[in-house]
């Protein structure tokens, strides 16, 4: 009896293990997904214009002792992106003054992740070659210290 049920415990951990898995790996292609749709429609948009910007590329930087989850890095870059979707169709020739600025909107902004964790952001660095505004991110968990 004793060992049917240590059995189906270690069989449910197993399951519960595997759906986790899973859920992480849905979340992730669902976030690529999403940005390959709007890549497709902003080269689309601007596939005569060499010198625009027509996707964004994020990077997020986490600090090592408080690592970022897979589930909350996809949605803080989801959330950020939706902030700066105002630098696609600029210059890349005229983006300096748009850098200052993003730049200054986004330090020590927070955003929340579903899970009720909220994130310090800043930008870090900002690159832009070929159509494609790199921008990497410091996202740091906020820590309710008294």
């Amino acid at each position: 009896m004793c060992g049917m049920i240590v059995g189906a415990a270690v069989y449910n951990s197993i399951f519960h293990f595997q759906v986790n898995q899973l859920t992480t790996i849905r979340s992730e292609l669902l976030t690529q997904i999403g940005q390959q749709e709007e890549e497709i429609k902003s080269l689309s948009k601007y596939k005569n214009k060499q010198t625009i910007i027509r996707t964004l590329q994020l990077f997020i930087l986490d600090d090592p002792d408080t690592p970022i989850d897979t589930h909350s890095e996809n949605e803080l870059k989801r959330k950020i992106k939706t902030d700066l979707d105002g630098l696609i169709g600029r210059d890349i020739y005229k983006i300096n003054s748009d850098a200052i600025l993003t730049q200054k909107l986004l330090k020590n902004k927070t955003y929340q992740d579903s899970r009720g964790q909220e994130y310090n952001v800043q930008i870090r660095t900002m690159l832009a070659n070929d159509g494609i505004l790199q921008i990497w991110i410091d996202a740091k968990a906020k820590t309710d210290r008294p």
